[in-house]
């Protein structure tokens, strides 16, 4: 059997806590003779039961196993069956949907940046087609597709590195089983969950904008096209049909822009008191002799910032006043060539541009929809890990080997009492 240094092992266990002596006895070959002994040797205090294994020399020893990990088992609570495999498969969705969630940032900025500089690149080439002399050499000064590449690229890297923070902590949580993280993940998640869905009603609210604002854009623009007065004979009749309706006009026989139309195609300056009070209204002036043009901008009282709007109106103690031109728009004003050649340009572009805008706006929504749906998994895959992970069930990792080793025993130094002891003899020799 199992022997120590002193004899053979007697019980194995906790001892009882209250010292006492210990009493051996030896059988020796011949006669039997009790030997005289004597203890003042006491079991220590809350002596703790190990593993013994026998050793060669026939000495016990300690049997440890070695598992390559250390786990404080006392610590951990109760684990119902089961409940390994689904935290296990808990951190394999974690883990698989934050690389996912990596890639689709990664490539969705990438593109994003390359297709915005394509299609910047392909609509400045547009106005340069349409663009008038005027103008075409402060196109000339707009950066190349090059230089934009450059100047936008520490703009994605950073865009980049920041977004992929969050599926880090997802992807190092669920790896370590850090609680912490996987809360940063989650909670990250449903922020960006919830703005990437305001960004898609946001995205569907101005489609539908502007394909509802289309047909009256497309009307507006056509009620005021310059080149209609321009093809006038008469520079007077030019400048008051430029000056448009909404005030009382010189020649009846002649179109005019419409009232909406904005003030930009006249310079004009005042040449008497009158024209200076509908020029420039203030506290201290007198109304605007025009009452056609106090009528239009006294509708647009309630309106609020649509008063300033076109520039022929401005709010002056809380009413809309004439502004911009003067009584008789014929005698003091020119026409402003470059303003002309401005509006010229948008007409050719807005049946270009619309649509594109349009197809934009619609990448973007496609591009902006798997975000949705991976923040929302994030979120919600990410809460469920938390809880777990929270609630105090960890992942044991498998062993990578498991031997045993042998070692001899050690125990706690003894705490030693002195007791009186009782002497054992021979029954003839007496006690």
């Amino acid at each position: 059997g199992l022997k120590t240094a002193d004899g053979p092992i007697a019980q194995r266990g906790p001892q009882p806590a209250t010292p006492r002596a210990l009493v051996s006895t030896h059988a020796p070959s011949g006669p039997q003779r009790a030997r005289r002994m004597t203890s003042t040797q006491a079991l220590p205090n809350n002596h703790q039961q190990q593993l013994l294994s026998r050793g060669a020399d026939g000495e016990a020893r300690s049997f440890a196993p070695s598992l390559g990990f250390q786990v404080d088992l006392q610590s951990l609570p109760p684990r119902p069956d089961g409940q390994d495999e689904v935290v296990t498969e808990m951190r394999r969705r974690v883990v698989t949907l934050a690389m996912v969630v990596a890639v689709l940032l990664v490539t969705v900025h990438i593109l994003a940046y390359f297709i915005g500089i394509a299609e910047v690149e392909e609509m400045l080439a547009q106005v340069r087609e349409v663009a008038p002399e005027s103008l075409q050499r402060h196109l000339e000064d707009l950066p190349g597709p090059l230089q934009m590449f450059l100047a936008g690229s520490p703009r994605v890297a950073m865009s980049i590195g920041l977004s992929l923070l969050i599926p880090l902590c997802g992807y190092l949580g669920a790896k370590q089983g850090d609680e912490r993280l996987v809360c940063c993940f989650c909670g990250c998640s449903f922020c960006s969950g919830v703005m990437s869905v305001l960004m898609v009603i946001f995205l569907i609210v101005a489609l539908l904008g502007l394909e509802a604002a289309h047909p009256g854009l497309d009307d507006l623009l056509g009620r005021c096209d310059p080149s209609k007065c321009m093809r006038l004979g008469d520079d007077a009749r030019k400048l008051d049909c430029l000056a448009g309706e909404g005030r009382t006009v010189k020649f009846h026989d002649i179109v005019h822009l419409a009232e909406n139309c904005p003030q930009a195609f006249l310079d004009c300056a005042p040449s008497n008191d009158q024209d200076m009070h509908c020029m420039d209204p203030g506290p201290e002036r007198f109304p605007c002799s025009d009452t056609a043009r106090r009528n239009y901008c006294h509708a647009h009282d309630e309106s609020g910032g649509a008063c300033e709007l076109m520039g022929k109106c401005a709010l002056v103690n809380f009413r809309c006043e004439p502004m911009g031109l003067p009584v008789d728009p014929t005698a003091s004003c020119s026409v402003n060539q470059k303003g002309i050649d401005v509006f010229t340009m948008i007409l050719r572009l807005v049946p270009v541009l619309w649509p594109r805008l349009q197809q934009m706006m619609i990448v973007k929504l496609f591009v902006t929809l798997p975000g949705v749906v991976a923040s929302c998994l994030g979120g919600i895959w990410g809460y469920a890990l938390y809880r777990r992970l929270a609630g105090g069930y960890v992942h044991l990792p498998a062993p990578s080997a498991v031997g045993t080793q042998g070692r001899f025993v050690q125990p706690p130094a003894p705490q030693t009492q002195v007791v009186r002891g009782t002497i054992v003899q021979d029954s003839n020799e007496g006690v």
